[in-house]
């Protein structure tokens, strides 16, 4: 085999590797007693819900920061912002509201989904 085709191989598989990763389910994270689950939206969005036990306990499909029903452009945004929540009703925290958007910026949500 020549050099370029030695090289070509571990970058297909690579690339293969990271496309399949993209489009994996995120496995459920648990936080304190709550379990926190991302949603899949038809649109191609994303939302979570938040349950103690069996009991739901927070389900948001849309992102909070706009008046329009569509969720968040990406996966890693919906879930720093349910950690975040579920972050806050393990520490006794009752308001069940999504931070506010200046606080989801500094979490990180980038600017696509604020």
């Amino acid at each position: 085999m020549t050099r370029k085709k030695l090289l070509l191989i571990p970058l297909l598989f690579f690339s293969a590797v990271a496309l399949a990763q993209s489009k994996a389910n995120v496995a459920d994270m648990h936080v304190g007693k709550y379990v926190i689950k991302l949603i899949a939206n038809p649109d191609n969005t994303y939302g979570y819900q938040i349950n103690e036990g069996q009991k739901l306990i927070v389900q948001q499909k849309s992102k909070p920061y706009s008046t329009t029903q569509v969720g968040f452009n990406q996966k890693q945004n919906a879930m720093v912002v349910a950690i975040w929540l579920a972050s806050q009703l393990n520490e006794g925290n009752k308001n069940k509201n999504a931070p506010d958007a200046k606080k989801a910026k500094e979490l990180g949500v980038t600017k696509e989904d604020l």
